[in-house]
C-alpha cells in the first residue's frame, strides 16, 4: 500500500471519528437543553405558587398590587411600616413593598413595574444615609429579581448592572431560579404568614448592646464614595413618581441615640435631589419619642413591633395631613 493511499485512509478515519465526536458533543447540548428546560420549568411553576416569603411577596408587588399608597425601601422599610394602622388610619389600602437589603435600585426596578400597570395615590420612600454609596453587595443582591426577567421588561436594565452576560445567561431556563430551590421548600413546608409585606420583629434592644462601641465611626472612615448609579436612580424615582402625579414622602425612620452614624456627603446629596422636586425630608432618626426608647427597638438601628406601630401611626396622620389632603399642595411634575 502506497503513502497516499494510506494518508487517504487515515484522512477517513479521522473524518468520521471527528463527525461521531460532534454528533455527541451536539447529542449531549440538546439532552442539556430539554434537562435545563424541564427542570427549570418546574421550578419556575413552583416558584411563581409560593403563598410565603420574600419572594412571594415581590411577585404580588410586581404583578398583583393594587394598592393606593406603598412604601419602598430596606429593612427599615419592611418592619416600620405596619399596614393594618395604615388602612385603619387612611382612607385608602396600603402595601409593605420593601425587601431586606436592598437598596434604591431595587426599590426603581419596582416602582417602573408597579407604574406600568397601576397608579398608585402616594409613595412613601423610607431612605437610609448608605443607600446612595457604592456597595458590591447591594448590586449582588439585585439578583433576587432574576426569576422575573423574562416576565418583565422593565426590571431588565437593573439586572444587567449586575453581569454583562445577564441576558445571555437568561436563555437557561434553570439559571433564573437555581438560587432559590431551597427558599421555595422552606416556605412551602413551613409557610410565613403575611401582613401584606410587612415583617414584625418582637425583640427589645440588649441593654449589653447599648453602650457597646459601634462599627459606624470605622464605617465612615473607610467609607465609600457616592455611586452615581445609585444618586440617578433616588432622582428618577421621585421623577417618575411625581410625572404620574403620584404624592411622595420621603422619611428616614427612628434610630436609638446609640446608633451615632451621620454621613454628611450622602446627605447633601439626598437633600439636593429632594430640593429639586421640592419634596420635604420628614427625618425622625433624634425624634425625642424614640432616641432613648429601648422598648420600641429590636436593635439600635431598627424598631420592632411596638416601635414600629408608634411610627407607623405618627407617618399616618403625617400622610392625611400632609399628603393626601385635598387641600394640600403637593409638588407633582406636569
Amino acid at each position: 500500500m502506497g503513502l497516499l493511499e494510506i494518508f487517504k485512509k487515515n484522512y477517513v478515519v479521522m473524518n468520521i471519528e471527528k463527525k461521531k465526536t460532534v454528533e455527541k458533543l451536539i447529542k449531549f447540548f440538546l439532552i442539556l437543553c430539554v434537562l435545563d428546560f424541564v427542570t427549570g420549568g418546574v421550578y419556575q411553576e413552583l416558584f411563581f405558587r409560593q403563598k410565603s416569603g420574600k419572594f412571594s411577596r415581590a411577585t404580588y408587588v410586581l404583578e398583583k398590587s393594587h394598592e393606593d399608597i406603598f412604601v419602598f425601601g430596606s429593612s427599615n422599610a419592611v418592619q416600620h411600616y405596619v399596614p393594618d394602622i395604615f388602612n385603619k388610619e387612611l382612607e385608602f389600602s396600603f402595601y409593605n413593598a420593601g425587601s431586606l437589603g436592598q437598596g434604591i435600585l431595587y426599590a426603581k426596578a419596582v416602582e417602573d413595574a408597579i407604574l406600568k400597570r397601576h397608579k398608585p395615590k402616594a409613595i412613601v420612600l423610607n431612605i437610609d444615609q448608605k443607600m446612595l454609596h457604592q456597595d458590591k453587595e447591594i448590586f449582588s443582591r439585585l439578583t433576587m429579581l432574576r426569576p422575573y426577567y423574562t416576565r418583565h421588561q422593565e426590571i431588565q436594565p437593573y439586572l444587567e448592572l449586575t453581569s454583562k452576560f445577564e441576558r445571555i445567561k437568561q436563555f437557561s431556563k434553570l439559571y433564573a431560579f437555581n438560587s432559590t430551590i431551597l427558599h421555595v421548600l422552606r416556605y412551602t413546608i413551613f409557610p410565613q404568614k403575611d401582613f401584606a409585606g410587612y415583617v414584625p420583629k418582637f425583640g427589645i434592644v440588649n441593654d449589653q448592646v447599648i453602650g457597646r462601641p459601634m462599627n459606624d465611626q470605622r464605617w465612615q472612615k473607610e467609607m465609600p464614595s457616592l455611586d452615581d448609579r445609585n444618586v440617578k436612580a433616588l432622582d428618577q424615582f421621585i421623577a417618575d413618581a411625581l410625572k404620574n402625579n403620584i404624592k411622595v414622602a420621603v422619611v428616614i425612620s427612628p434610630l436609638h441615640k446609640e446608633a451615632t452614624f451621620f454621613d454628611e456627603t450622602s446627605m447633601q446629596a439626598i437633600t439636593s435631589i429632594l430640593q429639586k422636586y421640592k419634596v420635604p425630608l420628614w427625618d425622625y432618626s433624634r425624634d425625642s419619642r424614640f432616641l432613648t426608647t429601648k422598648e420600641y427597638f429590636n436593635d439600635l438601628y431598627h424598631l420592632n413591633d411596638n416601635g414600629a406601630r408608634v411610627f407607623s401611626e405618627i407617618i399616618a396622620q403625617r400622610l392625611k395631613q400632609e399628603c393626601l389632603n385635598n387641600n394640600t399642595e403637593i409638588a407633582v411634575i406636569n
